[in-house]
């Protein structure tokens, strides 16, 4: 956000088909949980006061893309969502009537993450930390998980973070990895 608008974009807007987080913790979100409250960190700041509005829209979808003759963008088609509970479910629902065309001359896809897969960690039997994600031997120097023979590196076991991270925890878990298939492939030939 902040970086775009200091190599003089015009406008920046981000969109999110999620509502816009509360002022205060919910019930369902009491300490010691980590808090889902509205923040405005210095990207967001910095757009607010370059823009004179929060440079983020809530419950939006984008629906297509436009392009020029070049292949080049230059709008996005979007729709007011909202989340509803249905046959007690949480699911985004469109609002008809709430279309819009917002010009653009680049747009960023950037999807947020919210942990691994259960449902694989649970098939796995994977150990996790306090947080979700997957707990490995020695923190941050070692893949190593809970079951011998599976490693994690990146965001599944770290959180969300950096892409340069998620670079280098993949060289560090491939030599890891490979330490350990040569072992195992010594160890048959015995």
């Amino acid at each position: 956000m902040a970086t775009a608008l200091r190599q003089n974009a015009n406008r920046v807007v981000q969109f999110g088909k999620h509502p816009a987080s509360p002022e205060d913790r919910t019930d369902d979100n009491p300490w010691p949980e980590f808090p889902m409250t509205f923040k405005l960190d210095y990207g967001y700041k910095e757009g607010l006061e370059a823009l004179g509005e929060d440079p983020r829209k809530y419950e939006i979808l984008t629906q297509k893309f436009e392009q020029n003759d070049d292949g080049q963008v230059t709008a996005l088609h979007t729709l007011n969502v909202e989340k509803v509970y249905e046959d007690g479910k949480l699911v985004t629902k469109e609002i008809p009537g709430t279309e819009q065309v917002w010009e653009a001359d680049l747009v960023l896809i950037a999807i947020g993450f919210l942990g691994p897969e259960q449902e694989v960690l649970e098939h796995f039997g994977l150990k996790t930390d306090e947080r979700g994600r997957i707990w490995t031997v020695d923190g941050m120097n070692d893949y190593r998980t809970s079951e011998e023979g599976i490693y994690a590196a990146g965001d599944a076991r770290r959180g969300q973070s950096l892409v340069v991270w998620a670079i280098r925890e993949g060289r560090e878990v491939a030599e890891q990895v490979d330490q350990f298939l040569s072992k195992k492939e010594s160890k048959q030939v015995v």
